[in-house]
């Protein structure tokens, strides 16, 4: 099969012929339809391959996808043949067959394979954890970075469905008025001069205790310090390629205030078979009404360099997906 790969320490992404998987017991093998460009597999293809590549020949691109179910390891699994999965992939996703668990796929309508309506993996599990963290909490009220984001947007729309305001930070102010129209309770420009104050008495109003922080640098850390007492910032991306700087000591001291890193998958399995199960499952029914990402390009296997490029340039356009032709 087709795929692309990394295969030297330079970072350089090629189209190679590789062995197509054959699915062990538990597995399911995939037909893909079309992976998205995520920024996490942005700092794959930037950093994280050279970690991969000290123990393997080569590494396949790509952490989820779309497809059909072509093959089962098992016959436990034969309910999941010929139908279209969202699945995560710890052995790639860019490229022609992907190899996944069933606990880390959710069946959807073959109908959503549009452009206005794409089915994905990452950003809708990310945004169910993530309000799974603030129920837990008993927070009534969420502070979010990169607001903007599809990732940031699915969090709006369910967590409003679930009775939790957002307080929701843009670096645009183009930005703001979308937010709002899809259920933000608050959205605050960045850039906005008087942002500091605005979101101190934000902080003083409604009493957030979890914050999912996605810039890190020093805006990062200024998040921190400006969060009520007892709150928790959970770490989940670094956009700004810096890190987390200017803490206060005070504040997360006297502060009693916390960081936790946050990464879906591993939350996942945190959670035991049935709760992780029992989070997919309710996940699948905000998939038509929360959790269609909006294209803004397609490329195939071939042209992957332009359209990492791309989404580079034009992230908050919508997804760029790589479909591969068969």
């Amino acid at each position: 099969m087709k795929a692309a790969i990394i295969k030297n320490q330079n970072g350089q992404i090629e189209i190679a012929t590789v062995s197509k998987p054959k699915p062990r017991q538990g597995e399911l093998l995939i037909k893909n339809e079309g992976s998205p460009i995520n920024p996490a597999d942005l700092n794959n293809i930037l950093r994280g391959y050279k970690d991969a590549l000290k123990t393997k020949e080569f590494l396949i691109l790509g952490f989820e996808g779309v497809g059909t179910v072509t093959e089962v390891g098992d016959s436990s699994l034969s309910s999941y043949l010929n139908k279209t999965v969202v699945f995560a992939s710890t052995n790639g996703s860019y490229c022609e067959y992907s190899i996944t668990n069933p606990q880390y796929c959710i069946i959807v309508d073959q109908s959503s394979l549009n452009e206005n309506d794409w089915p994905t993996y990452a950003n809708p599990i990310t945004s169910m954890c993530m309000l799974d963290i603030a129920r837990k909490s008993g927070t009534k009220c969420i502070v979010q970075t990169g607001a903007n984001s599809a990732c940031a947007k699915m969090l709006i729309k369910i967590c409003k469905l679930n009775n939790i305001e957002t307080i929701n930070i843009v670096r645009n102010k183009d930005q703001v008025q979308h937010l709002l129209d899809i259920g933000g309770t608050y959205v605050i420009d960045q850039t906005d001069k008087e942002f500091k104050t605005i979101f101190s008495n934000l902080m003083k109003k409604s009493n957030p205790q979890v914050c999912f922080e996605c810039i890190a640098g020093d805006f990062g850390g200024l998040i921190f310090n400006l969060m009520p007492k007892k709150s928790t910032m959970y770490l989940y991306g670094s956009l700004s390629l810096q890190p987390l700087g200017r803490i206060s000591p005070v504040e997360m001291i006297y502060g009693e205030k916390d960081i936790r890193h946050f990464i879906n998958l591993p939350y996942l399995q945190s959670l035991g078979d049935k709760g992780r199960r029992n989070l997919l499952d309710e996940a699948l029914q905000y998939y038509k009404t929360c959790f269609g990402s909006q294209v803004s390009k397609f490329v195939s296997l071939e042209e992957i360099n332009e359209g990492i490029k791309y989404y580079q340039e034009n992230m908050s356009k919508g997804k760029v997906i790589v479909r591969p032709k068969f």
